[in-house]
């Protein structure tokens, strides 16, 4: 863009002496041809030499109209270009503005032509201006540099940087060209990838970590409570074994606490085998196995009441749904059981909607501070953090409501797969 004034200059002298040079060489053959007569000789001289600035002024006409039609093309495409193109002088005074720079740092041409292009740097990042004009003046570039600009309404963006010498036709420095590029989105975009990055690496972790703990609480439970209740069962059978004979009524007691410690065995298998994997789903359905979840509540804490509602046209719902929409229940419910045992009032309530499910949990125990659970999640609290993941992939979404002293509202929006709509 720098070179075409050159290009422009060297392309007339051409047109110009090849005009010149085949006028000369071949008009006064054809004159002499024509007559010898050398009054006529001189008009027909005149005539040549009318007729050679004639020429030379329609080609030149011609070749500046070619280059005002590029010099209008390459001023249209700065005009519509979406980048911040502005011409500033040795000294950073703004002398061009286009309608890329306006849009991007909202003031006007009028504002700004004359003013120093410091206006639009960071009271922090006034020296760095001076730093590329030098660079500039020694005739070096600047490309892709980032750095943050203000806006006229004070608000700050984040810009990539392309600064480069204008040149004269002589290839003298005497001025400056930057182009600006907001890249304010896309840097926040990649703030906001690698925290979800991190925090989906902290949710792995933490995920590993809690199967660990499952593991260890699953042992434990099977040690001291299955185990144990093995033990006294042998223990009961064996004095049941040796009474039978000697004292049938002292056998039939140990018998009577052998058919306790089964039935407790049961229910405590029943219990565990339900946590690893309700059957209750499975055999009788969503609504029966959200009214256990429920129940099992009511006999742990001394709540008022616990309602479960559900509304809409029942429907099949995926299986995998069903499981997402229990656990995240379960999990709910047992977060109240921990954190809110002195509510008066839990709800669950289920509407069934022509595009998908809508889930709420609520009580009016004592609420909390509205917490960040990819923030939970790097804290290692996966409770929240884990129901919110399992509503995310069925492109559902999970919005709680809580403050300290007003109680907790857990609202789940669970689109339909595109094959159940």
């Amino acid at each position: 863009m720098n070179k075409l004034p050159i290009n422009y200059a060297i392309r007339i002298a051409f047109i110009y002496a090849l005009v010149a040079g085949v006028w000369i060489l071949f008009s006064d053959y054809f004159l002499y041809a024509l007559t010898q007569d050398t009054h006529n000789l001189t008009q027909l001289q005149n005539i040549k030499g009318w007729g050679f600035v004639a020429v030379t002024a329609v080609l030149l006409y011609l070749e500046r109209r070619h280059a005002d039609e590029k010099f209008e093309q390459l001023g249209n495409v700065v005009k519509s270009s979406d980048d911040a193109i502005i011409g500033l002088s040795l000294d950073g005074e703004i002398t061009s503005w286009n309608a890329g720079a306006k849009r991007m740092y909202g003031y006007i041409e009028e504002e700004v032509l004359g003013r120093s292009a410091s206006i639009l740097i960071p009271f922090e990042r006034q020296d760095e201006m001076a730093r590329y004009l030098d660079r500039i003046r020694a005739g070096k570039y600047l490309d892709h540099y980032e750095t943050d600009r203000v806006r006229k309404d004070g608000r700050r963006i984040q810009v990539s940087l392309n600064v480069s010498p204008i040149m004269n036709a002589r290839g003298r420095i005497v001025g400056v060209s930057t182009i600006a590029r907001n890249v304010t989105s896309q840097k926040q975009m990649a703030i906001r990838l690698a925290q979800q990055r991190s925090a989906l690496r902290s949710f792995a972790i933490q995920i590993l970590k809690s199967q660990e703990e499952e593991r260890k609480r699953i042992s434990r439970e099977l040690h001291d409570q299955t185990v144990q209740d093995l033990i006294g069962l042998k223990q009961r059978l064996e004095l049941s074994r040796r009474e039978m004979d000697r004292d049938p009524d002292q056998a039939k007691v140990y018998l009577d606490q052998l058919e306790s410690l089964i039935n407790e065995s049961l229910i405590d298998v029943r219990r565990m085998s339900n946590e690893l994997r309700p059957v209750i789903l499975e055999d009788l359905g969503l609504q029966a196995a959200i009214k256990a979840l429920c129940d099992d509540l009511s006999e742990q804490i001394s709540v008022s009441e616990i309602r479960l509602g559900v509304k809409g046209v029942k429907r099949q719902l995926p299986s995998e749904m069903e499981l997402t929409i229990y656990r995240v229940i379960q999990e709910a419910l047992m977060n109240i059981r921990k954190h809110a045992e002195k509510a008066n009032n839990v709800s669950v309530n289920l509407y069934y909607e022509d595009w998908g499910m809508l889930i709420s949990i609520e009580d009016d125990g004592p609420g909390f501070q509205n917490p960040d659970t990819d923030e939970l999640a790097r804290a290692g609290h996966l409770g929240l953090a884990g129901m919110r993941e399992r509503v995310r992939l069925f492109e559902g979404e999970m919005d709680i409501e809580t403050s300290p002293g007003k109680g907790t509202s857990i609202v789940l929006r669970l689109p339909f797969p595109e094959a159940e709509k």
